[in-house]
């Protein structure tokens, strides 16, 4: 279908919780010490997509590795310290496009933005910090592994800011 967004297997299909996929959770080789082996079935996701598929500019509420298994995915990554210049008025989310971001009328203060980019390839694996912003997009035909398992206290309840001098 070339490049698109209409063919994406996000993590929220809870593909892994299902008996089915326990042999392929048991493939999985080494993980940081920092996790739960214990916990991989319960705590990991998989990401399936063409070249094109976008994960707009949000946050998660846990830390979680990341890591490419197949095709190359952009990551571009904005401090929680600045917040103040995501727009953030919809929960995790923020309704700029990294792509384009509207400077002119809309999001003028997004300038200021520090925006970090890196390029995940196969066998790669992306740590994201808890509250970093992120828009993920896939350079090629993508599969992708992520966990959250972390023998750590990992989880945050998040309350939307009220700023609205923003």
């Amino acid at each position: 279908g070339g490049e698109t967004n209409d063919y994406y297997l996000t993590a929220n299909n809870e593909a892994l919780r299902r008996p089915e996929f326990d042999l392929l959770l048991k493939d999985i080789g080494t993980l940081p010490a920092l996790c739960d082996r214990l916990q991989l079935g319960a705590h990991s996701s998989l990401w399936f997509g063409p070249a094109g598929t976008v994960t707009p500019l949000h946050h998660d509420t846990i830390m979680l590795f990341h890591t490419q298994i197949v095709g190359r995915k952009r990551w571009r990554l904005i401090s929680p310290l600045q917040i103040a210049h995501l727009y953030n008025y919809n929960n995790v989310f923020s309704p700029i496009d990294l792509d384009a971001p509207d400077l002119l009328s809309r999001y003028p203060d997004f300038a200021r933005a520090q925006v970090l980019e890196v390029v995940a390839e196969p066998g790669d694996t992306v740590f994201l910090p808890l509250g970093w912003w992120h828009q993920v997009t896939s350079l090629d035909v993508s599969l992708s592994f992520s966990y959250s398992n972390l023998a750590v206290p990992n989880h945050y309840s998040y309350t939307n800011p009220d700023m609205p001098d923003w």
